[in-house]
């Protein structure tokens, strides 16, 4: 905010409604406990669901119908990314910010994730994307190719998790919150 008002002087700043963004968030996520109730929560704006388990419409036709219902209630749009385990998921959706959607298709994550930035990767902060830049690894396709235990050298002992995401490995289950009431 410090920053935006010395750009922007004659900035409105308008105080936080924490409450309407709770309500917000509870009518947002109900509509996707209305198709699993493996729904993760994992921030106000942000969960993982599991629909593995849905017959009849595909996970991008469920994310779809729940992008027009969002805006069409809420008149507000979403991110969405879809895909096998919830890394892909979510670098599907931050990367098509804002509005977006994105779905990868099983089997296709590392042809997804490898020419994009390291920094995508859970895990990769400032620090470590300098480090791996220095390197050589700008890519998730260079920290992919990088034997375990050359990538100790520079990520230490989160270099296995790292390794295992830059191939598009998670095993990282939802772990269901119960639906609003």
């Amino acid at each position: 905010t410090a920053r935006a008002r010395r750009l922007c002087p004659k900035l409105i700043v308008l105080p936080p409604n924490f409450e309407l963004y709770e309500l917000f968030s509870r009518r947002m996520f109900s509509y996707a406990h209305d198709f699993t109730p493996l729904v993760e929560i994992g921030s106000i704006d942000e969960g993982y669901m599991d629909l593995s388990g849905c017959r009849g419409k595909s996970p991008g036709d469920i994310g779809r119908t729940i992008r027009r219902a969002v805006l069409q209630s809420m008149k507000i749009t979403i991110s969405e990314g879809i895909g096998r385990n919830k890394l892909v998921s979510q670098i599907a959706s931050k990367i098509s910010k804002p509005a977006g959607f994105v779905e990868v298709e099983h089997g296709h994550e590392c042809a997804f994730l490898h020419p994009l930035a390291a920094k995508w990767l859970p895990g990769v902060g400032p620090k470590l994307e300098a480090t791996f830049r220095t390197a050589g690894l700008e890519k998730i396709a260079h920290v992919a190719a990088t034997p375990p235990h050359l990538l100790a050298l520079l990520a230490g002992s989160a270099a296995p998790q790292i390794h295992a995401f830059a191939h598009g490995e998670d095993d990282r289950p939802v772990i269901p919150d119960p639906p609003a009431a």
